[in-house]
């Protein structure tokens, strides 16, 4: 065992993360919020520290540092120093030098050491610096990045939806049994059966939904955390020369990427979780009810779709029109607050409250541009859902009046599973409205992310705790 309490382990990561005067970790070292994550985690450890988790720790700091990636191996070479090397009952230490009485100088939080040798099943990982490349992180890549960090409360999310929606198919299944097995021989028993069967699937999903709305919860928590933590800690580190004259505008744009993490959330959760869902009850409906049934909902699953993206550029664009309008009036408000007394001084209130009566009105008309579009759009697909509930009844009436390839009751699991099928496309207006709003703040935030910041290009930066280190050096 590595550790045998978490109080070692805590003062092994406070001596890495804060005290520890290796070149190769001060370079890069983390931010005081990386590290306070971290030590989070430690803090809440309760019990027996495992081996397993005290390696995926390591392997989680250590990629915080501009490091090449590297692994846990069971022997290294004096070569390729320096190397950690975690220990059962010692906790960590770094192999820094090869002495002529061949020992190994190592430093820890005990101190500088000699050793001879490590314990057996002791773990080296490389720390080795990663060859530079003259990159400045876009926005965008900032946000992929944290969002992929995410991806597996995302799986979960799937799982989830994937029970979820195998049980809903059971309403469907129950009302077809019914109409065709129970009613017709006045089977009691099999309804009791089969109502107690349909009720157990309704509560699981209803839970289900809520651990589903959890996790997303979580994940858009996560990702909150790390986005205004990323996008002001860049905002700080913009050099004085390169910050943007107009205080209000930066501020808005500065707070505008929640609109960015709300479509990513409902962009993953649409994209993974229901649009693929559609093609599964779609596949029921043809096994329940056949081709031709099949056919009807196909047409106008694809009118509805037509529908919905009909109306996608004037929606995007006058999105974009008014998350701009905002942005000014935002501007407006926090210059206008910074400069109450300037603005009363010069009797220059009315000029003022004149821009912002007209910013406030554009911002009016084209909220309410937006919204008759978009009410446009819901409304024509529901339009064609209606309409296609008719037909798929009028066809299914038709196909049982004339044959026997379905029944009654597998004509009503059909009408049902037919909602599930539409649903998403009636979302597809309000994304776009999503995706309109996030397109300008990427924008606006790439703006800022492509300003000069302090030490850009600088390899080696002032540094009080290096530049001490290396006066004792020599």
């Amino acid at each position: 065992m590595i550790y045998s309490t978490k109080v070692e382990f805590d003062k092994d990561f406070v001596w890495l993360s804060c005290e520890c005067l290796l070149e190769q970790l001060k370079k890069s070292e983390p931010s005081r919020y990386d590290k306070d994550v971290f030590l989070k985690k430690i803090q809440i450890l309760d019990g027996v520290v495992e081996d397993s988790f005290v390696l995926e720790f390591y392997d989680e700091y250590l990629a915080k540092y501009d490091l090449e990636e590297s692994l846990w191996q069971k022997s290294f070479s004096k070569t390729q120093l320096p190397v950690m090397v975690i220990s059962p009952n010692l906790g960590i230490k770094i192999i820094i030098e090869y002495l002529s009485d061949k020992k190994y100088k190592t430093i820890s939080k005990d101190g500088v050491e000699s050793i001879e040798s490590f314990p057996k099943n002791s773990l080296y990982r490389l720390l080795r610096e990663k060859r530079k490349e003259v990159k400045i992180q876009s926005a965008k890549e900032m946000f992929k990045k944290i969002a992929l960090s995410q991806k597996r409360f995302l799986v979960y999310g799937v799982i989830a939806s994937l029970s979820i929606n195998i049980l809903s198919l059971g309403s469907s299944f129950y009302t077809m049994q019914v109409y065709d097995r129970v009613i017709p021989t006045n089977g009691i028993s099999t309804l009791i059966s089969l109502t107690v069967g349909v009720f157990i699937a309704i509560f699981l999903e209803m839970l289900l939904k809520l651990s589903r709305s959890s996790i997303i919860d979580q994940a858009s928590k996560n990702m909150d955390v790390e986005y205004s933590h990323n996008i002001f800690e860049r905002f700080l580190n913009i050099r004085a020369d390169n910050l943007p004259k107009s205080i209000g505008n930066i501020s808005g744009q500065l707070q505008s990427y929640s609109s960015i993490r709300t479509f990513i959330t409902t962009a993953s959760v649409y994209l993974f979780i229901d649009f693929p869902f559609l093609f599964m009850f779609f596949g029921v409906i043809v096994l329940i009810g056949g081709f031709k049934i099949g056919l009807v909902i196909l047409a106008f699953l694809a009118l509805s779709l037509f529908l919905g993206v009909m109306f996608k550029a004037k929606i995007t664009r006058l999105t974009k029109e008014s998350s701009m309008a905002s942005h000014k009036k935002l501007g407006l408000l926090v210059e206008s607050i910074e400069s109450a007394q300037k603005i009363k001084a010069s009797g220059a209130k009315w000029n003022l409250l004149s821009k912002w009566n007209a910013l406030s009105e554009n911002a009016i008309d084209d909220e309410i541009r937006i919204k008759h579009y978009t009410d446009i759009s819901s409304y024509l697909a529901t339009f064609s859902q209606q309409i296609s509930y008719v037909a798929i009844v009028a066809t299914g009436a038709y196909i049982i009046t004339t044959s026997a390839d379905i029944t009654m009751g597998s004509l009503i699991a059909i009408t049902i599973l037919s909602n599930k099928v539409f649903t998403p496309i009636a979302q597809l207006p309000n994304l776009f409205v999503q995706w309109g709003r996030a397109k300008i703040s990427l924008e606006d935030l790439n703006n800022i992310y492509k300003l000069a910041q302090d030490n850009q290009g600088v390899e080696r930066p002032i540094n009080h705790k290096l530049h001490s280190h290396e006066k004792k050096a020599l």
